[in-house]
């Protein structure tokens, strides 16, 4: 008999396999970055769908099978209002999928994930300008990856996600997207 693994996560990103399958890839509270697989989940008739869209919060629970993680159940906890806050996350999110690699617990890239989609859901007066938000994001990445060494003045690194977070990035965009190249440089991806 196969145990059930449970956690909240965030879809990351979706790949369709075949008529009616998809992959998920979500970043997990207690498991990390997993790789999941929801069999009919394309289907007119599953309830599961609608708790697996990219950018969305959800409680899942899995099991481990043979080759792959099969899911077994899916609720939304939270998700984006806006259509264009999604988008974003999207993007967000295709960074980490990229520079994140293999199944290992990481409370503070969690923790980060968590914090922007937060973020992301508040409702405000004037919309965010969305490179101030990438930018922030990236840096906030790389450092918790280990490739950004936090400098004097950098205390944003550690404090939540936040306006004021933003406007400091911007007020030294210039030395930050050359320090952010640079640490990109270091990951070589």
């Amino acid at each position: 008999m196969y145990q059930i693994h449970s956690s909240e996560g965030i879809i990351l990103e979706t790949q369709h396999s075949g008529d009616a399958d998809a992959f998920y890839l979500i970043y997990t509270k207690d498991f990390g970055l997993i790789r999941v697989l929801a069999t009919g989940v394309r289907l007119s008739k599953s309830k599961l769908k609608y708790s697996l869209q990219t950018g969305k919060m959800t409680e899942i629970s899995f099991v481990k099978g043979k080759s792959v993680l099969r899911l077994t159940h899916a609720k939304e906890i939270l998700s984006m209002k806006e259509w264009g806050s999604t988008v974003l996350l999207a993007r967000l999110f295709a960074r980490v999928t990229r520079l994140v690699r293999g199944e290992e617990k990481d409370e503070d890239l969690y923790e980060l994930l968590y914090d922007v989609f937060i973020f992301m859901h508040k409702e405000r007066e004037e919309p965010l300008a969305s490179y101030e938000v990438e930018l922030l994001f990236a840096i906030k990445l790389l450092f918790v990856l280990g490739y950004w060494n936090k400098e004097e003045g950098e205390d944003f690194l550690e404090e939540p996600f936040s306006e004021k977070s933003l406007k400091e990035v911007l007020s030294k965009r210039n030395l930050f997207i050359t320090k952010l190249n640079h640490a990109l440089e270091l990951t070589q991806l």
